[in-house]
């Protein structure tokens, strides 16, 4: 007999505010016990990041907290607001973002010059779990991302390029380390519990333990070499962000690097050791650096250049070139986004003289699956076994076999994964946002209104929590 989940969770709720939480990839990495993936986000050391934490979770027969299988999505609903009133307590911050992990949520509150302000919320109650400070000079801007060791806060360059790492404890918001790095390119990626950052005016790439702020491992790195981080396959089932390059979820258990020699260096995540490596030609180095590419797996997928770009894929067990996936359909086609779609295939924009196009390759036969037409597209997000190309006049939702889910509906400009079985898809409208959820399916659901730019929102499966003139609102938004 299953236990009732939601009622024993409905009797906590009133302590919810003291509970931590679980991830929902420590659910699923307890469910599905078929491989060790470590989980990671990412940041960059633009001026300031701020990163949440994933704590341990309580698994009852592969169900999440809400008594669903932990690899079920929920149906979209209409917005209901969480919890009780805001306290009124108005921002003034130069930029807040959102970031969620599981039912922890956090907003980053950066005043220029004034350090970050960090509030956690719980996203069953809306309720306030605790408020912290780092005061680090800051100029603004900056990425926020989840990091399961801790609430990581990466602090504006100071003097000679030295960035402040500071990491708070995600129950009560403690310090619990800070220490300074030179960090002089914005290679910083965020494992989890590795922090790796290159630096290459003391020519080393380095792996901090989050948990202590010890140095796990250091080895040398050259200038110019492009720091690559690996997502694993659940990372792409992971809710997204509506700002895609702000990804949050970076989980796969190596880090590559590809060096302007042309030598693809594999490294294990946790110690440093090599894993493998391999060549990539020369003209792809460049490429590499201006991030034209995608890993995640046991696959890393770069661009070439040249008349007609290619690409081309490197197993990262092995570091063996394993040849050309695709060839550019015309000498003045131009890359524009790649990712992989399925477990069998690969998407990719290509933009042409009068508009993008998105093509779908099956990396059995490595012919092409569909061709579709998808104007002004800037960038691809997988959902499932189908892909959302975003940021043109309007964005597609194209399943496997490239028919598309919104029927030629204009459900938005934009679109980012729910979960792993459907897409939000959103637009600007006076006040704020207007939502719709779209399943794989093609079932199609008005959400509402959120008043905020999407792109400081962050949501799980079910809630979304967004920054707000009267600090924050938590809406939920799915079944």
């Amino acid at each position: 007999m299953r236990p009732d989940i939601d009622a024993m969770f409905d009797a906590l709720a009133s302590r919810a505010d003291r509970i931590p939480a679980p991830s929902e990839r420590a659910v699923r990495a307890r469910g599905n016990r078929r491989r060790l993936v470590h989980r990671t986000a990412t940041a960059v050391a633009a001026c300031v990041v701020t990163s949440a934490v994933a704590v341990s979770a309580t698994l009852y027969s592969g169900l999440l907290r809400d008594g669903t299988a932990a690899d079920a999505p929920g149906r979209f609903t209409p917005l209901v607001e969480v919890g009780p009133a805001r306290n009124g307590r108005a921002l003034g911050s130069t930029r807040t973002i959102a970031v969620v992990d599981g039912d922890n949520g956090f907003l980053a509150e950066q005043k220029e010059y004034a350090g970050v302000g960090v509030t956690a919320v719980n996203l069953r109650t809306g309720a306030v779990r605790w408020r912290a400070r780092v005061e680090d000079a800051t100029s603004g801007g900056g990425r926020v991302a989840v990091a399961p060791s801790g609430m990581v806060v990466i602090g504006g360059a100071e003097r000679d390029l030295q960035h402040a790492i500071t990491v708070l404890d995600p129950d009560s918001g403690r310090q619990l380390w800070r220490q300074t790095v030179s960090l002089d390119t914005e290679s910083v990626e965020l494992y989890q519990t590795v922090a790796v950052y290159g630096s290459t005016s003391e020519g080393r790439l380095t792996g901090l333990d989050l948990t202590t702020g010890g140095t796990l491992w250091s080895v040398p790195f050259t200038p110019g070499e492009s720091l690559v981080p690996v997502r694993s396959e659940d990372d792409l089932a992971d809710p997204g962000r509506a700002d895609v390059e702000s990804g949050n979820a970076y989980g796969g258990d190596v880090v590559a690097t590809v060096a302007l020699t042309g030598q693809l260096r594999v490294l294990d995540i946790q110690t440093g050791r090599l894993v493998a490596t391999g060549e990539v030609p020369a003209a792809t180095v460049d490429l590499a650096a201006e991030r034209q590419y995608h890993a995640s797996g046991q696959r890393l997928y770069l661009t070439t250049g040249g008349t007609r770009f290619q690409v081309r894929a490197y197993d990262l067990g092995t570091g063996l070139d394993l040849g050309t996936v695709y060839r550019a359909s015309a000498d003045d086609a131009t890359f524009v986004a790649m990712t992989t779609c399925g477990t069998d295939r690969f998407c990719l924009a290509e933009g042409g003289p009068s508009s993008t196009t998105v093509v779908s390759v099956d990396l059995t036969t490595r012919r092409e699956a569909w061709r579709r037409p998808a104007p002004g597209a800037t960038a691809l997000v997988p959902v499932g076994d189908g892909v959302v190309a975003t940021g043109g006049t309007a964005a597609l939702y194209l399943d496997r076999d490239g028919r598309d889910l919104l029927a030629n509906a204009n459900a938005g400009t934009g679109g980012a994964r729910a979960h792993s079985g459907g897409a939000l898809f959103y637009r600007t409208v006076p006040g704020g946002t207007a939502l719709e959820g779209v399943t794989a399916a093609g079932v199609r659901t008005r959400i509402g209104q959120v008043p905020a730019d999407l792109e400081t929102c962050a949501w799980n499966r079910r809630a979304i929590i967004c920054p707000t003139t009267e600090e924050y609102g938590v809406w939920r938004f799915a079944g």
